[in-house]
Order: structure tokens, then sequence, then C-alpha cells
């Protein structure tokens, strides 16, 4: 058995207990044991339900953010990129249109070909002595009854493309090629758009 011994408590650790502050009353509730449990869990199901739509709703956001943020950037960068092909587009685009142009114009023999064998003497600072100038058949053809320089000599060469100038001179050959001319206008431009 048992014995309960009573011990003194010192005055200093005596606690005093305010009745008005505890409930004066409780309401009944109407609803049995098991009702109750059941309605608490329905409230806290409901709760919890709440509770993750909106924490799903906020991941939901955050992650359409992040990839709104990224899709972004991306299209930024690949302005950037197509900026910058544009322009090079844009020659590569020319000087095709003008290499097709001038197949064209080549094949009716409507290039200028006494101005372009004009300019290639003028081009190679021979202002006096024997130049030979190489053209093909039908170039030679075409420029029947024109007058150069004296000691300047126009002979016909199969193996010389329609619109083609080599020029033969004491100091070397020079030699005027239309698609030659067309890639050095292309490089040209490219360089002067990456400057």
């Amino acid at each position: 058995m048992l014995r309960l011994h009573s011990i003194p408590i010192p005055a200093s650790h005596r606690v005093k207990v305010q009745t008005a502050a505890l409930p004066v009353a409780a309401a009944p509730s109407p609803l049995a044991f098991d009702g109750l449990v059941r309605q608490t869990g329905e409230a806290l199901h409901e709760e919890l339900r709440v509770s993750a739509r909106d924490r799903a709703h906020s991941d939901a956001v955050r992650r359409a953010c992040g990839a709104l943020e990224k899709a972004g950037e991306e299209l930024v960068a690949a302005r950037e990129v197509a900026e910058s092909a544009l322009a090079s587009d844009a020659v590569n685009l020319a000087v095709e249109i003008a290499r097709q142009l001038l197949r064209i114009e080549i094949s009716e023999q409507n290039y200028g070909l006494e101005e372009i064998v004009r300019s290639t003497l003028a081009a190679s600072d021979i202002k006096r002595g024997r130049c030979v100038v190489h053209l093909n058949p039908d170039d030679v053809a075409a420029l029947e009854g024109v007058t150069f320089r004296d000691e300047t000599e126009i002979t016909a060469d199969p193996e010389i493309a329609p619109g083609t100038v080599v020029l033969e001179t004491p100091k070397g050959l020079l030699v005027r090629e239309p698609e030659v001319v067309l890639e050095d206008i292309r490089e040209q431009l490219l360089q002067d758009i990456a400057r």
C-alpha cells in the first residue's frame, strides 16, 4: 500500500489560480462523438486540400514564370543571331541574283565587252607596249571592228569562258572573270559588314 505524505510548499512557490479566467460553461455538442470526429476530419481534410491547391498553384506559377523567362532569353539570343545573319544572308542573296543575271546577260552577249576590255587594259598600267587580249571566240566576233590602242592584239581562245578577259602583258597576266569579280564583291561586302 502506498502512503502519501504531505510536503509543505513554501509561499514563494505557491500559485494562485484565478477562476474568472476559466470558461464558465461549455455548450454541449448536438453531435455524437462519431459525428464530431467526422466533422472535424472533414474540416481538416478541406483545409489541407485548399492548402495543397494553393501550394501547387504557387509552384505552377513559379515554374511558368521561369519557363517564360527562359523562353524570353532564348528569343533574344535567337533574334541576335538572326540579326547578325541577316546582313550576310542579304549579301549572299544579292550576289547570287547578280550571278544569275550576269549569266543571262552573257548568254545574250549583252554585257559591255568593249568596256570590260578597255578597263582591263587600263588596270594593267601598261601605257604602251605589246598586249594580247585573249577572249572567247564569240566575244572576239562581237568586238569585230572595234579598235584599241596600238600594239594590242585580240585573239580567240576557246578555253576562255564568255565574258572573261585574259590580258597578257610584258609584266604578266591580268585575268578578269565575272564569277571571280562577283566573289570579290561578296567578300568585300562581308568584310564591310563585319566591321
